[in-house]
């Protein structure tokens, strides 16, 4: 059991200095021993107070997902799960989807990325059924990322996706010839449901509307930061 007082101390620490965007769990009350958020800010252990040092990821749009146990630098991978406490699994966004997990019956988390191309591989419900336990004990909070509103695509991405999952169809609204509005957070919502997973909640914040607040590549990353991202962390207190 963590020390209630030490959590208070490390929101105050990172709230002060840091935009932050903290997890909103569907029943946060089942997951008092799990700390989640998403930042624009670069972040190390000292930076953040964190148990450690995040374990960054190598991200390649693919669909493998790691142990943290089997964590080394400049792995490639696109999602990390970890059991032991204090260990930080992260996740880079600028518009792609940042996935925190955590089980409310065992001691797991995890962190997924998936933009579209993850999506049209089945990057989710590969991740969620690679995970020990059952999915049905899983909480997944969807980060900040791209909104329908701002994320238009052609028909090739259209296409894509639809072949993998054909219920990602619903998830498209057309735009101008040969161009979809494409929803990333309801397509990951979709995949998730159909995995097992019964509970899920999102930011609802858009990454490229709020470009003043995050970093989005759709709207445009500022110059000089064109690697710039967010991190989206994730650990047991």
């Amino acid at each position: 059991m963590s020390d209630p007082r030490a959590f208070e101390q490390r929101h105050q620490c990172i709230d002060a200095g840091m935009d932050v965007v903290w997890a909103e769990w569907p029943e946060p009350q089942y997951l008092t021993h799990v700390q989640a958020l998403t930042t624009t800010q670069a972040v190390g252990a000292e930076d953040l107070a964190l148990p450690d040092e995040p374990k960054w990821l190598q991200q390649i749009h693919g669909v493998d997902l790691i142990h943290l146990d089997d964590w080394a630098p400049n792995v490639a991978a696109d999602a990390a799960w970890t059991q032991r406490p204090s260990e930080v699994a992260v996740v880079k966004t600028a518009d792609c989807l940042p996935l925190l997990v955590a089980s409310d019956q065992e001691p797991l988390v995890a962190a997924i990325h998936a933009g579209w191309r993850g999506l049209a591989q089945g990057m989710i419900g590969r991740a969620i059924k690679a995970l020990p336990g059952q999915a049905k004990d899983l909480q997944v909070w969807i980060g900040p990322a791209i909104s329908q509103a701002a994320y238009e695509v052609g028909n090739e991405v259209y296409e894509a996706l639809v072949r993998h999952n054909a219920a990602f169809g619903d998830h498209f609204k057309p735009a101008r010839e040969g161009h979809w509005w494409a929803d990333l957070v309801g397509m990951a919502t979709t995949e998730l449901i159909q995995a097992g997973v019964e509970r899920v909640a999102s930011s609802g914040l858009c990454t490229a509307q709020l470009s003043e607040r995050f970093y989005s590549y759709r709207a445009g990353l500022p110059k000089n930061q064109e690697s710039a991202r967010m991190a989206s962390l994730i650990w047991l207190a």
